[in-house]
C-alpha cells in the first residue's frame, strides 16, 4: 500500500529559496478548511492530525496551485 503524505515548506519572506521543511503529515490526516480565494491573496486553513489549525496564504500567482491542492485534499477525504 502506498502511503502519501503532505510537505510543508517554510517560506522566507526576504529570499526566493525555501527556508527548510516545516513539517510533514499524513494525507489522510489533515484537513483543508475555509478556503478564501480572493484578487490577490488567497488563503485556506490546514488542520493537522494533532487538531493544531495554520493559516496558510496564497498570492494569486500560486491560485492554480492552490485549487489542486483542495481538489486533492477533498480527494483523500472521500476515500477514508
Amino acid at each position: 500500500m502506498v502511503s502519501f503524505r503532505v510537505v510543508l515548506i517554510k517560506a522566507s519572506i526576504l529570499r526566493t529559496r525555501p527556508a527548510g521543511v516545516g513539517f510533514i503529515d499524513g494525507r489522510s490526516d489533515v484537513q483543508l478548511t475555509r478556503v478564501k480565494v480572493a484578487a490577490l491573496w488567497s488563503r485556506a486553513w490546514y488542520r493537522r492530525s494533532d487538531g493544531k489549525q495554520l493559516r496558510l496564504n496564497f498570492h494569486r500567482q500560486w491560485r492554480d496551485e492552490l485549487q489542486v491542492i483542495v481538489k486533492e485534499l477533498a480527494s483523500s477525504q472521500a476515500e477514508v
